[in-house]
């Protein structure tokens, strides 16, 4: 019979569950509890601070009166009257429940001598005012004297109350008392009652995962012979050891397919040791053949320098130096292209090759084309850059900016620092382009120049390589307003590889 399935999140939750049930229950029921308490206390002390406030606005009453009395004054009269009303209004306005016949007639003695009270002070205000000095005198001790069995009357009302109120306050303690011991009685039989479920939720956890790891430590330790581990649970750690008794036939039948996969291979090894030495002899042959190409094509160049340096030396002897210069300028151009790409330039160096690629081109241009060259400090010409990084946008200025433009075309570069790197600006006022060709002009992999056989794109990407920054150039540019291009060199991050 299959038995049912429980994972353990859902005993995890169940537990919890009626862990925070029973404490919301107990906590709902002590917070009622405390409550009713809390409140009938808060009624009791009402009830005395209410009484006792009366007998202290009672003294501030009669003391605003004599300043009247002494100083004539109409602020003490306003302060007195003023007493009197509120005094009236809280004995008039009292919430307290009277439980005795005593108590009912005391707070109805106090009425009557507060309104007899008033009684006397109008008398005596009146006779001030008639200047009468002891009329006044009389009515204002007569009212004194009532203010003296007002206090009275409120004292032995506060004593009455308070005697009455102590069996409510009695009351209050004792079922205090019963609720903090409902509270301990709660609290152990919940956590008795916890600490049995835990007990019982522990040890259907941690029974069948000895199981499983007492068999797992066996078969690793080779003490067993890839036997199926027997666990009795019904949660995740059942649908565990299922999983491990497949992995442990899998493991098997693998292990039979390595013996039959390590004979076939054992007897291939022999064939295949005879077929690498054949494919090794080839491969040396190919590497012989790429190192010859390699080097023909080394001599290409070097054979066309020395030609070039000796038609200039011929051209130097029939007086020919406008020619001279050319052939001079060309061979130095091209010496400087032979060196190898992965040795550093400097920033003056790349300028001087770029005047020479100037020289060359305004012999074709002539007055069509002119340039201008501005560095600003002369430690920038000693900032290392990558070989061949300035030409070739200069020569694709000219190339694609300029040739097609019935102006006068103007090359300016200005090299200069801004925000912690170092800038190299190209700006041509050729025919410019559009946004989708500087998008192509950034992306024309494998398009060589036309000088060097270095393109744009490589360029670039030697730079981002270099610096290890892919926001390395900028290109500003719009049809009919020409280009600029800026380089934006960090001064540190650079690859050394």
């Amino acid at each position: 019979m299959k038995r049912e399935y429980h994972s353990i999140g859902t005993k995890i939750i169940a537990f919890s569950l009626t862990l925070i049930i029973g404490l919301l229950v107990f906590m709902s029921v002590a917070y009622a509890k405390m409550g009713r308490l809390s409140d009938e206390y808060r009624i009791l002390m009402h009830d005395i601070v209410a009484i006792s406030n009366v007998n202290s606005t009672v003294d501030e009453m009669l003391d605003d009166f004599e300043e009247y009395l002494t100083l004539k004054t109409t602020d003490s009269l306003n302060r007195f009257n003023s007493k009197y009303d509120e005094l009236y209004q809280l004995i008039n306005s009292m919430s307290i429940v009277f439980y005795t016949e005593e108590e009912q007639v005391i707070y109805k003695n106090i009425n009557s001598q507060l309104l007899s009270f008033n009684a006397e002070m109008d008398s005596a205000i009146r006779a001030s005012r008639g200047r009468n000095p002891y009329e006044t005198r009389v009515h204002y001790e007569v009212g004194k004297n009532i203010v003296g069995q007002m206090k009275e009357s409120i004292s032995a009302l506060i004593l009455v109350h308070a005697a009455l109120s102590e069996e409510i306050y009695n009351e209050l303690v004792a079922g205090a008392e019963r609720l903090q011991s409902m509270m301990i009685t709660f609290l152990t039989a919940l956590a008795g009652a916890s600490a049995l479920i835990a007990f019982r939720f522990s040890k259907s956890l941690v029974h069948p995962l000895e199981q499983l790891t007492d068999h797992v430590s066996r078969v690793f330790m080779k003490e067993d012979n890839l036997t199926p581990v027997k666990v009795e649970a019904n949660d995740e750690i059942g649908i565990l050891a299922g999983g491990f008794n497949s992995m442990l036939t899998r493991i098997e039948v693998y292990i039979q397919e390595l013996k039959y996969k390590s004979k076939i291979e054992g007897e291939l090894q022999n064939k295949e040791m005879e077929n690498l030495k054949i494919k090794n002899l080839k491969i040396k042959n190919l590497l012989d053949q790429t190192n010859m190409l390699a080097l023909q094509s080394q001599i290409n160049p070097h054979f066309l320098y020395n030609t070039l340096s000796c038609i200039a030396q011929t051209a130097m002897l029939e007086d020919a130096n406008d020619t001279y210069t050319l052939l001079i300028t060309v061979s130095d151009m091209m010496r400087y292209n032979l060196i190898s790409l992965d040795r550093q330039s400097t920033i003056g160096q790349e300028i001087e090759n770029v005047k020479r690629y100037f020289y060359i081109q305004k012999a074709r241009y002539r007055e069509r084309l002119n340039y201008q060259i501005n560095i600003e400090t002369p430690e920038l010409r000693k900032f290392e850059i990558p070989r061949l990084t300035v030409q070739p946008f200069v020569e694709n200025s000219i190339i694609h900016g300029l040739e097609n433009s019935e102006n006068e075309g103007i090359v300016l570069i200005r090299v200069f620092e801004a925000d912690g790197r170092v800038c190299i600006e190209i700006t041509d006022n050729g025919v410019g382009m559009d946004a989708q060709t500087r998008s192509e002009l950034l992306g024309e992999t494998g398009k060589k120049g036309h000088t060097t056989g270095i393109g744009v794109r490589n360029v670039v990407e030697r730079l981002r390589l270099y610096y290890r920054n892919y926001d390395i150039i900028r290109i500003e540019s719009a049809p009919g307003v020409g280009t600029k291009i800026t380089f934006l060199l960090p001064k540190t991050g650079k690859n050394d590889n």
